[in-house]
C-alpha cells in the first residue's frame, strides 16, 4: 500500500543511493479532492534535481520545471515505493553474503 510515509522513505532511500547524501526535508501532500489520486512532492533543492533526474531514468516519471513539485500519480507513486524496497532487498543480500 502506498501511503505518504512510504512515499517519503523511498525518497530518503534513493536520495541516499543516488546522491549519497541525506535527503532533507522531503513534503509530500495528497489533494484529498482530486481523482485520480495524485501524491504532490516537494524535495529538498539539494538533491532534487538528481533524484528526479534518476526517476525519469528508471520509472519514466515526468522531471517538474524549475522549482515546481514532483507530481506522481497512484502507479507512479507505487513504482517509486517498489524501487526503493528493490534497494532495500539488495542491500539485504549484500550484506549476509559480504
Amino acid at each position: 500500500m502506498v501511503t505518504i510515509g512510504s512515499i517519503r522513505t523511498a525518497l530518503h532511500r534513493i536520495a541516499q543511493r543516488v546522491c549519497h547524501t541525506p535527503a532533507g526535508l522531503v513534503r509530500v501532500v495528497v489533494p484529498s479532492s482530486q481523482e485520480p489520486r495524485v501524491y504532490i512532492v516537494a524535495l529538498a533543492p539539494e538533491t532534487a534535481s538528481e533524484v528526479y533526474k534518476y526517476l525519469f531514468e528508471e520509472l519514466g516519471v515526468k522531471i517538474p520545471v524549475g522549482t515546481d513539485p514532483l507530481v506522481l500519480t497512484a502507479d507512479e507513486a507505487a513504482a517509486l515505493v517498489g524501487l526503493a524496497r528493490e534497494f532495500l532487498l539488495a542491500d539485504a543480500v549484500g550484506e549476509s553474503i559480504g
